[in-house]
């Protein structure tokens, strides 16, 4: 009787949270939300963040290394912050890269910038 034996290598597995909802913001102004990053996987992460389109939207940091699981540096919170200048709906989608490979997992990003206005009328 033969049976098939079958192992799959350790490998990295990088687990977030893949939506930054900004909501409503207001222009010319600084907005920050934080990402949970956690490797839980058997070996250490080398991972990067990839904007593909140019929006104002900066990730700090946007690469850097988690530990296997169970590890001390495992986890790492980053930094998403919009600087937003225009009005209007702003969306962006990086991709993640861990160990050199491209992984399923995007981080996306969306905000509203919108002009706050109160208008008190008296009769």
């Amino acid at each position: 009787i033969k049976i098939p034996l079958r192992a799959l290598p350790a490998c990295a597995e990088l687990s977030f949270d893949g939506y930054c909802l900004f909501g409503p913001v207001e222009p010319s102004s600084t907005h920050i939300r934080y990402v949970d990053l956690v490797n839980k996987g058997l070996v250490p992460a080398e991972f990067e963040f990839i904007k593909k389109d140019r929006m104002p939207f900066e990730i700090e940091p946007s690469s850097g290394r988690l530990g296997p699981d169970g590890s001390d540096d495992c986890f790492m919170r980053i930094k998403v912050q919009f600087n937003p200048d225009e009005l209007g709906v702003f969306r962006g989608i990086c991709e993640v890269q861990v160990n050199g490979r491209v992984i399923d997992a995007v981080l996306d990003i969306s905000a509203l910038v919108v002009r706050h206005q109160l208008e008190l009328v008296f009769p």
